[in-house]
This record gives structure tokens, sequence and C-alpha cells, in this order.
């Protein structure tokens, strides 16, 4: 029973994570913030940790974290954060954390939310 309720926990948070990440590239394109695109790129890192053992959605999130580096990184922030990606594509699937159903997964990329227009920032 404690080890249902751990993984359920897991695979809640991780639902969550990926979820967050969303949400704040989500944001950052809402405001217009392409001066901290370099430093938004460490939730794309964080979503592509959390989808371990589904290498489509880790490469999307990875192209979209190395696609905002570019913006302000430096060329040594940009090397040193693909091989850090490359390290964690490399984990395998922690064991106990079942996959994603093929909804979740079509729900996990980094451009899963609609853009938030401008007028909708202003109006909340």
């Amino acid at each position: 029973k404690k080890l249902a309720k751990l993984i359920d926990n897991a695979t809640r948070a991780r639902s969550l994570g990926v979820r967050l990440a969303a949400q704040i590239l989500q944001l950052v394109d809402a405001e217009g913030l392409v001066g901290i695109n370099d430093a938004v790129a460490h939730a794309c890192v964080a979503a592509t940790y959390l989808l371990a053992g589904h290498p489509d959605l880790q490469v999307s999130w990875a192209e979209e974290c190395l696609s905002r580096m570019r913006c302000g990184g430096s060329q040594g922030d940009l090397e040193r954060m693909s091989e850090s990606l490359a390290n964690i594509q490399a984990r395998p699937r922690p064991p106990l954390l079942p996959l994603l159903s093929s909804d979740e997964a079509s729900a996990s990329g980094p451009r899963v939310l609609p853009p938030i227009s401008r007028d909708g920032l202003t109006d909340a």
C-alpha cells in the first residue's frame, strides 16, 4: 500500500512538474521576455529529466531548451547545457514510475499549451 502511494505521488509530481514547465514557457512567451530565455531554459531541463523513459518527449524539451539558450546564453553555456541534456537523456526510466499513456504523452510537450494573448494578461 505504501509503495502504491509512493508511485501515485511520483506520477502526480511528474505531471505537475511538466505542466509547470510548459506554463513557464507560455507566460514568458506571452510577456515577450526574450531576455530571460537562457534562465527559462532550466524549466525545460527539469521537464527533460522528469520525462525519463520517453525519448521523443525528452528530445522535444531538450530542443526547446537549447533554442532558448541560444537567445541569451554564451557558447560555453550552450555547450554545457547540451552535455547536461545528453546525460539526462541517457538515464534509464525509474523502474517504478509507469510510462505515460498516449494521452498523457501528447499533453507533455513544451508547446502543448495555447499561447496567452497580451490582452489576456492585462484583463486578468
